[in-house]
C-alpha cells in the first residue's frame, strides 16, 4: 500500500529476496511477473510499517553467518522500540528468488532457495515474542 495506518501497532517479520523476478526487490514489474503488477519497493513498504509503529528510523543490522555454501548470504534489519513493543524484522536475502527460505523448492524458475536461514523457525519464534493479547 501507498500508506500503512493500523488501529493499533503491528508486528512485522518480512522476508525478500535480492533476485526475485516475480515481486521485484525494488519494486515495479517483476521481470517475470505475470499479472505486471508493479509493486512498492521493499524499502518502500518497510517503512510505512516502520512509521505506523512509531519504530525507530535507524535499524541494527546484522549479517547471519552463512552455514550453508548456496550462493545466498543474509543480512537482517531489525527496527525497534515501537508502540507496544512493536518491531519491523527484514531479512534480505541477496542471491534468493522467489521461494520460502529454509525449504528446498523444486520449481527452478521461480530462483535460488537460501539453506541459511530457516523462516519456519524464524516466523515461530517472532509470532510468540509478538504474541497478540
Amino acid at each position: 500500500a501507498e500508506t500503512c495506518s493500523p488501529d493499533r501497532p503491528v508486528p512485522v517479520c518480512h522476508f525478500h529476496g535480492t533476485d526475485d523476478e516475480f515481486a521485484a526487490y525494488d519494486g515495479g514489474p517483476g521481470k517475470r511477473s505475470l499479472s505486471r503488477t508493479r509493486f512498492y519497493s521493499v524499502q518502500h513498504s518497510l517503512g510505512q510499517w516502520i512509521k505506523a509503529n512509531g519504530c525507530r528510523d535507524t535499524p541494527k543490522v546484522t549479517e547471519l553467518p552463512a552455514e550453508v555454501d548456496d550462493g545466498t548470504k543474509i543480512v537482517r534489519y531489525e527496527y525497534a522500540a515501537g508502540k507496544r513493543g512493536a518491531e519491523v524484522v527484514h531479512y534480505k536475502i541477496i542471491g534468493g528468488g522467489h521461494t520460502w527460505p529454509g525449504q528446498p523448492t523444486r520449481i527452478k524458475f521461480l530462483g535460488k532457495t537460501t539453506g541459511n536461514l530457516d523462516a519456519n523457525e524464524v516466523m515461530w519464534a517472532f509470532f510468540e515474542e509478538h504474541a497478540r493479547d
